[in-house]
């Protein structure tokens, strides 16, 4: 039986199914490292892929809150699809004040 191994806070270890390896491997992100307090665990197809993800996300941790830093990404709304999401009181509210 393979043993888990630790990356900084994270846990890399086997997938165990009916108490067998199935050769899949899972990144345990603890609970005290996550936004929302929810412990994440991401599964991955071999050792190597979940450990180089364990490293990287060793790397991003924010020294000052010991939280996962992520990445901000664009809104990725439009403007049409913003007016489509409004009712048709408020547009014609905004149209004709």
């Amino acid at each position: 039986m393979t043993k888990s191994r630790t990356v900084g806070p994270l846990r890399v270890r086997p997938q165990i199914k009916s108490g067998k390896e199935t050769g899949k491997w899972f990144v345990d992100i603890p609970a005290s490292l996550t936004s929302n307090g929810t412990r994440k665990r991401k599964l991955f197809d071999s050792r190597r892929q979940a450990t180089e993800v364990a490293r990287e996300l060793r790397k991003r941790l924010d020294p000052v809150t010991g939280l996962l830093r992520v990445k901000k990404s664009a809104n990725g709304i439009t403007l049409r699809e913003a007016i489509k999401g409004l009712s048709k009181s408020k547009v014609l509210r905004a149209a004709f004040g």
